[in-house]
Order: C-alpha cells, then structure tokens, then sequence
C-alpha cells in the first residue's frame, strides 16, 4: 500500500503534516524579518559610524593646530597693537594737540581784554502809558521808550558808530593793527566782539557791553559810546518833531488859504446879488406875498358884499376890482422873482441856495483851521516836551582783571570737540 493511498484513509496525519508546514513557514518568516531588521539597523548603525567618522574628519580639518594657533595670536596682538597706536596718534591729534595749541594761543599770543558793563534807559516824559500794547501784560511787554532802546541797539551794532568812533578815538585802526593779537584782531565789520548791546524787552533798558586790552579805555570807549547814542537818537527825534511842526504849520496854512477863499467868495456873492442876506429878502417877500393874499382876500369880501347890496357898478367897487387885480399882479410877480428871476440876476431860491452854500464853506474853513491850530499847537508842544531822555543806569566801571580768554573754559571747551570728534572719527572707522 503507497503513502497516497495510506494519506488518503486517514486524513488526521495530513492535516498535522500541514500545519506544521505552516508553522515552519511562519517560523522562517519570523527569522527572514528579523535577518532583515538586524541588517536595516546594521546598515544604520555604519551609515551613523560613517558619518560620525566624517564629521570627526571635518572637525579635524577645522581645529588648526598649535602652529595656526600661535600664529592667530600673532596677528591678533599686531592688530591690537596697530589699533591702539592708531587710536593713540588719533587722540594725539584731535584731543591733546588742540588742547595744546589753544593753550599755548592763550597764555603766550592772546590779547587780555577787559570788559566794562553799562545799563541805559531812555525814557520820554510826556508818556505816561506805553504807546502800544493794552491791559497789564501790554504794559510789561511795551514799556515807556522801547522803540528808542531798539533804535540805539541797532545805532550801536551799525557801522555809522564805527566810522564815527574812527574819526574821534581812531579805535578801529587800533584794533585791526599789531595791537591784537591776529585771531582777534578787528576785520571787516565784526566790531560785536569789542561792542555788544542787548535791549530787555520787559524793562526797555540797553546793556552795554565794552572789550578793550586796555581797562581806562574800555570805560572812556563805553562813554563816548553813550554820547553819541544820545546824540544820535535826538538828532533822529529832533528830525522827526521838525516834520511833524512843519506838516502841522502847512495845514494851518492850507486852512487859513482855504478860509479866505470861501469868504471872499461869499463877498463877491453878496457884491454880485446886492444882497447881504438873501434870506431876509426871501423871508420878507414871502411876508408880503402874505399880507398881499391877506388884503386881496378882504377886498374880494367887499365886492362879494357890494354885489349883494346891489352896487357892484358903482365907482368904489370898480376901483376896488382894479385895486384888486394890481394886488395881484404884484403877487404873482413876486412868486416868479422867486423861482425865475427877471433874466438878469438869478432866481432868489438860487440866489438862497449859493448863499447857504457859500456860508457852509466858510463855517467849514473855520473849523478845519481851528483844528489845524490845535494840531499845529499839540505838535509844537509834543516837540518841545516830547524830547527822550537817556539816563546812564549803571555807569562803566574799571574792570579790576581781564574777562577774556577765559583759559580754563576754553580749554575745556576744546577738550570736548576734541573728545567728540575722536569718538566720532572711531565709530566711522568701526561701521
């Protein structure tokens, strides 16, 4: 008997052989997945070493060694080195060598000056109030002559002063010679470093200040100085009040011409009408325009009476219609006389009208010349009491030491551009 032929009557050992069949495969499956693991994380595990191996490689080449080593601290320190020579010789440059030479140009080459100091006021006495500005704060911020104060600082800043101060104390030709030292000496118009003002706008008072080498000649300087503001600004007031009387006197003028104009014309009317006053004449015709009516009418009452009594022909009645027919004529003659004249003269309402005309022209002209008169005399007064007054506040006094070159501020000064300049000068370098 064949296995076949056994395998077919019992189908148990069949089954069996089957399974186990399977569960060799399954077990050579397990062991091919696991052979399969073991060599993916084999593979990764060289893949990891390699790498490793490699970057170490890498690193290596990046270390430098003791020779690079020593030779980057070479160049560090000639860096170093450089850097500080250069920022050594660039404080030399911009810190201590002008420092130096600002202080050797103060204590061997600078001119010494001494400063005088003056307060001025000028004030105007015939105002009580300031001119412009209202309330309290306008009377803080306008005080009395504020105007003239202006008017001197800028006198003193213009270079008329100058040339007026050469032609007395030749101090200009002084200033631009070997008599200072040649930063200072005086050049063009830059007089403001000897002469300086400020007007204070609340007080309305000029500081003068006055920078000499010499001490007395400072405060004569600051003197003559005053002199000549004040006669400066009298001559500008004394200008100014002599147009102002001679505008007011040709108005006056002006008025009395235009007075005696209108009144020779009001003559020549009253001359050409041989009327004094029209207006009288007109109020007496209209009077007797009136009377006339008044009569005519108590004449027609007569002849009205005489009709009734039946004597409207009788000689009295016919000379009373004559009578009344003159009356009338002189009436109507005087009315025309008033609105068309007799072809000679013109019409008396004419005649009225150029005569209140002639009248208004001259009440006019009176008028205009007594306010000419008046304005005339406030401007002669104004002139005569209106003159400023410059008070010397605080007289120049003779300066003990001399106020310029401040050595230590300068120096000081100079030592910070110095400082700023350097540090300045290094950032650009750095960016």
């Amino acid at each position: 008997m064949s296995d076949m032929e056994q395998d077919a009557r019992d189908p148990a050992p069949e089954s069996e052989r089957i399974r186990k069949w399977r569960e060799e495969r399954l077990r050579e499956a397990e062991r091919q997945k696991q052979e399969r693991i073991s060599a993916m994380a084999q593979e990764r595990a060289d893949a990891a070493a390699t790498a490793k191996e490699e970057q170490y490689a890498v690193a290596a080449s990046l270390v430098p060694d003791a020779e690079d080593i020593g030779a980057a601290h070479k160049r560090m320190a000639a860096q170093r080195r450089r850097k500080a020579r250069r920022d050594t010789i660039q404080i030399i440059i911009t810190v201590l060598l002008p420092t130096l030479l600002v202080f050797v140009y103060l204590t061997e080459y600078a001119t010494p000056l001494f400063e005088t100091h003056a307060v001025i006021a000028i004030a105007q006495p015939n105002r009580g109030t300031p001119a412009t500005g209202s309330g309290f704060i306008g009377g803080l911020l306008s005080p009395n002559g504020l105007s003239q104060a202006f008017m001197a600082n800028e006198f003193v800043r213009s270079p008329a002063l100058m040339s007026r101060l050469e032609g007395q104390t030749s101090i200009v030709s002084r200033l631009s010679g070997d008599a200072m030292d040649p930063v200072q000496r005086l050049r063009g118009q830059k007089f403001a470093r000897f002469v300086e003002s400020a007007v204070n706008v609340q007080t309305g008072m000029m500081d003068l200040y006055v920078r000499l080498p010499d001490p007395d000649e400072a405060v004569q300087l600051a003197e003559t100085i005053i002199d000549l503001t004040a006669g400066h600004i009298n001559a500008l007031e004394s200008s100014l009040r002599d147009q102002t009387v001679e505008f007011s006197s040709l108005r006056v003028d002006e008025a009395r011409a235009e007075l005696t104009s209108a009144r020779q014309e009001l003559v020549r009317l009253q001359l050409d009408s041989r009327e004094a006053n029209p207006q009288l004449r007109i109020e007496g015709l209209y009077q007797s325009i009136a009377d006339t009516d008044e009569k005519i009418n108590e004449l027609r009452f007569a002849i009205d009476k005489a009709a009734v009594s039946n004597k409207s022909d009788s000689f009295e009645t016919t000379r009373t219609r004559e009578l009344v027919s003159r009356m009338e004529a002189q009436a109507d003659a005087a009315r025309r006389a008033l609105v068309t004249g007799d072809g000679d003269t013109p019409p008396l309402s004419v005649l009225l009208m150029e005569y209140e005309m002639a009248k208004l022209r001259v009440r006019i002209a009176e008028e205009t010349l007594t306010a000419a008169l008046a304005s005339f005399s406030t401007a002669r007064s104004s002139a005569e009491l209106g003159r400023s007054v410059v008070q010397v506040v605080v007289a120049p006094q003779r300066p003990r030491n001399p106020a310029y070159p401040n050595t230590l501020t300068s120096l000081l000064i100079t030592l910070l551009i110095g400082v700023s300049a350097h540090f300045t000068l290094r950032a650009t370098a750095r960016s």
